[in-house]
């Protein structure tokens, strides 16, 4: 819908600039108006932020002042609460980037943070994996995902990997070895050891980033993305796609679960009402979150299409802010699921038409319909979280109607530093 929409002002913008006669450029120009305003009433009406409170505040979780010099950067967040429940221990890992936010490759680490008092204060960084430790020299290790094993009493992380200095690009068309994944064990999250699992064929991998989950006979079950190239007679062709990867004993061996649809790469997976949603960053230019849901603990995915009031207007907008680029992809963003529904954290974006702008967190009861203003039986509640730059999040239960975010912010940048608030929310 709304590539049709902004399909439509290209072709309108086209006609206008024709030398026609008057009544003709009018004629096309109340009919760009019409067919404009027709898509408008069936887009789904954003959350009214006007009268929103004061974005609650929060901890610099990285970079730590003793850091800064060090680091260019800290990205990709991944927050995970162990128990009790009802003091749970925080732990915040990221990716430590030595070359800035911006450039996914060079050498790049995953670092860990704890905390016992809900995020408020933090222990001195720890190294949980780097290049050297996982057989890549300087290699760029990434994309925390994680899950705290109830049955086990441990925490499971997987992780990617490749050399340093190959780009996204070349490893999706095989010019570059495809990146492999890694598996690490911990009993609280303070000691940490290093296993490779068995590699995919695919070219480009990628675990999460964020969290899985944990099923109630034990399953954990993680979300992944990958690239699969199809070579034909003119061209080859580079499809994304999000799956999830399965162990059923803690973590000790994985293996590949289901596949989403195409066009989607990160994902977040949550138990909602008895049954898994995927819930992915969708590269169609439709503008919208991609939903699936799986009754078989993940085996299998069927695709619910683009989940209405999930708007993915960050990236590649035209400056209109509500229609997005051809080449639009959105951004990664965090589901979690909370007695009665499911809670959504990603950018909102802006009018202005300034990428990965605005944080928000919503409600809602199922985890597929979040409504917005005009809907207030389907979107209970949302909460801005940030007002300016923002990117990748992650969200944790610490408590009875109360979460943790973990979020990419800054002033003038989402890459500045990764904060940490706590949220009190009502029932969805």
């Amino acid at each position: 819908m709304m590539a049709g929409l902004y399909y439509w002002k290209v072709i309108g913008h086209h006609l206008r600039n024709l030398a026609l006669p008057g009544g003709v450029a009018f004629f096309l120009l109340l009919v760009e108006l019409l067919v404009k305003q027709c898509f408008r009433r069936r887009s789904v009406p954003e959350p009214n932020l006007a009268a929103e409170p004061v974005p609650p505040p929060a901890t610099v979780v990285f970079p730590p002042n003793e850091q800064i010099a060090r680091a260019g950067a800290y990205r990709i967040p991944s927050l995970l609460a162990l128990p009790p429940a009802a003091s749970p221990v925080l732990l915040s890992f990221a990716e430590e980037r030595t070359i800035g936010g911006v450039e996914d490759g060079g050498p790049v680490r995953v670092v860990v943070r704890r905390s016992g008092d809900r995020g408020q204060t933090w222990s001195p960084v720890a190294l949980v994996a780097d290049g050297d430790s996982v057989g890549i020299p300087g290699g760029t290790v990434g994309n925390p995902c994680a899950i705290y094993d109830a049955v086990r009493g441990r925490v499971v992380l997987l992780l990617s990997a490749s050399e340093a200095y190959e780009s996204e690009a070349t490893i999706w068309c095989g010019h570059a070895a495809a990146r492999r994944v890694f598996v690490t064990t911990s009993c609280d999250g303070a000691a940490w050891s290093a296993g490779p699992t068995s590699p995919s064929g695919w070219t480009w991998y990628a675990t999460g980033p964020g969290v899985g989950v944990q099923l109630p006979g034990g399953r954990l079950v993680f979300p992944c993305n990958h690239v699969s190239p199809t070579r034909g007679w003119l061209r080859t062709r580079y499809e994304l796609r999000s799956h999830v990867v399965i162990s059923d004993d803690g973590g000790d061996s994985f293996r590949l679960g289901g596949e989403g649809p195409a066009e989607c790469n990160e994902a977040q997976v949550a138990l909602v009402g008895g049954r898994l949603l995927l819930s992915m960053r969708d590269w169609s230019g439709r503008g919208r979150r991609r939903v699936a849901v799986s009754e078989d603990e993940g085996e299998s995915w069927r695709d619910l299409g683009h989940a209405g009031g999930l708007v993915q207007k960050t990236c590649g907008s035209n400056g209109a802010g509500d229609l997005p680029d051809p080449g639009f992809a959105g951004c990664q963003a965090s589901l979690l699921a909370v007695p009665g529904g499911a809670l959504y954290c990603g950018p909102l974006g802006a009018p202005s038409g300034l990428t990965r702008h605005t944080l928000l967190l919503r409600a809602s009861r199922d985890g597929l319909s979040w409504g917005g203003a005009a809907e207030p039986s389907a979107g209970l509640w949302a909460r801005v979280l940030h007002r300016g730059p923002v990117a990748y999040s992650c969200v944790a239960r610490v408590g009875e109607g109360l979460v943790a975010v973990l979020y990419e912010a800054g002033e003038t940048r989402p890459d500045e530093q990764i904060r940490c608030c706590l949220v009190a929310h009502p029932a969805p």
